[in-house]
């Protein structure tokens, strides 16, 4: 049986696409994970930039850590897509190995894709959140209102992932896909918001509580 703990470190990043043509921001990632030695990376879609899913495979294996993911509206796949490495949060709970109460949940796939399934999530987080312990929502679509205005300053997150978000009530919700926020960050009701962005964030649970710094 491996050590657990109850404090870690992660990354999190979004939206590797198209934003500097073909480059490979896996060759990033495994820069900060020798600076920062987290403990497990989440992607939170739109990552694949064009790289075939045989490649993504590779680099996600090559970043020798837990990886947990979610698809995002670019990436061309259904939400429930595996890849053969990283693990696909799309409508499961998992707790992170080797934490003592650290949860991982998440719903993939563009805005219509979350909506398609908010009932499936509302079933899955009703059913099975555990009584005690820290819980991470993954997506790539924003919540409404939260860190999702656009160009033209309209909101495009969705209602409903709001809604089960304010009725479950988890410690920290990571998504992307709305560049002009990239690292905005908002509390509601003690609930963390963060729009990860293709640059990342590294963030430390220590003492029950995450600590996330936007500057690496």
């Amino acid at each position: 049986m491996g050590i657990v703990c109850n404090e870690m470190k992660f990354l999190a990043f979004s939206d590797f696409h198209g934003l500097f043509g073909l480059k490979n921001h896996f060759i990033d990632i495994k820069k900060k994970i020798k600076e920062y030695e987290p403990d497990f990376i989440i992607l939170c879609g739109d990552f694949r930039n064009r790289a075939s899913i045989n490649l993504l495979n590779n680099r996600v294996k090559s970043l020798r850590l837990p990886v947990f993911y979610v698809w995002g509206n670019d990436d061309e796949v259904d939400p429930s897509f595996n890849l053969k490495y990283g693990t696909n949060m799309h409508l499961k709970l998992l707790q992170i190995p080797g934490s003592l109460d650290l949860f991982i949940t998440g719903i993939g796939g563009d805005e219509i894709d979350v909506s398609n399934n908010i009932t499936i999530f509302d079933k899955l987080l009703n059913n099975n959140l555990p009584l005690n312990g820290k819980i991470i929502i993954i997506s790539h679509v924003p919540p409404y209102t939260i860190c999702d205005k656009t160009i033209d300053n309209k909101n495009a997150g969705v209602k409903k992932y709001l809604e089960i978000i304010l009725k479950y009530h988890p410690n920290l919700v990571l998504f992307g896909h709305i560049h002009e926020q990239f690292g905005c960050m908002k509390t509601i009701n003690n609930i963390i918001f963060q729009n990860v962005g293709v640059k990342g964030i590294f963030i430390e649970y220590i003492n029950d509580s995450f600590i996330i710094n936007i500057e690496i």
